[in-house]
């Protein structure tokens, strides 16, 4: 006896490229490149996540990008 079964998954769009992989304007800018890690960091992505997708080579990187914009966060930061 075979059973069927099908599993969906569920696919998260990244909210800056919209799904597309990749974000044209990041190296134009430093400004765009900051409000970009401001933005996946609300969205709920870790460190390392936005680190691999912005290009920046270490976490504090992204550390130091959120403490210096923390009134634009919309949750808090962790202590490192």
């Amino acid at each position: 006896m075979k059973i069927n079964v099908s599993i969906e998954k569920e696919y998260i769009k990244c909210p800056v490229c919209n799904g597309a992989g990749k974000i044209e304007e990041i190296h134009s800018d430093i400004k765009i490149k900051h409000a970009i890690v401001i933005k996946l960091f609300n969205e709920g992505y870790t460190y390392r996540k936005i680190m691999k997708l912005t290009g920046y080579k270490s976490t504090n990187s992204i550390s130091d990008i959120l403490i210096k914009n923390k009134m634009k966060l919309e949750k808090p930061i962790k202590n490192r």
